[in-house]
């Protein structure tokens, strides 16, 4: 996606939410508890008053080439939309990957806050607890999401 291919997409989007984006960043992992688990790339945004999380499909590419699927049955992509109010969220904690996978599958939350052993050596996703679910993202910069997500609910 280029400069002006990510103008337009960020304008649609504000559009859409009838809003000014004044977060943004890209999630490589998405999952809910008793809903979805994603895989691949989304977009994380909020306007200040909520936060949306958009997956899309990505075709594997080596160099900007487009690389055929290896999976002889490829599954059916359906685009997931989020819109969470952030007056619901509780909390917002680094919990390691493995714990939101464990209590994705189980559908009970399992994930404890990162240590330091855990911050160093393993994979590490935010948790953000709301009032009736939880959602886990794995971010580039999660300090900065907190921070200001954190700052957003203060203002609210």
């Amino acid at each position: 996606m280029d400069v002006l291919d990510t103008s337009s997409f960020i304008e649609e989007r504000e559009a859409k939410i009838g809003s000014p984006i004044i977060y943004k960043t890209y999630s490589n992992f998405f999952a809910q508890i008793n809903g979805e688990k994603r895989e691949h790339g989304g977009f994380l945004y909020s306007d200040g008053k909520c936060l949306y999380f958009e997956d899309f499909e990505r075709v594997p590419a080596i160099m900007g080439i487009a690389m055929p699927s290896l999976k002889k049955k490829k599954d059916k992509y359906v685009k997931l939309e989020i819109q969470i109010d952030l007056k619901k969220i509780k909390s917002i904690s680094t919990v390691t990957r493995s714990s939101a996978i464990s209590s994705f599958s189980s559908s009970i939350d399992k994930s404890k806050s990162a240590g330091l052993f855990a911050k160093l050596f393993k994979k590490l996703v935010t948790k953000v607890e709301c009032i009736d679910t939880i959602f886990f993202f794995e971010l580039l910069d999660s300090k900065d999401f907190e921070k200001q997500i954190n700052k957003f609910r203060s203002a609210l």
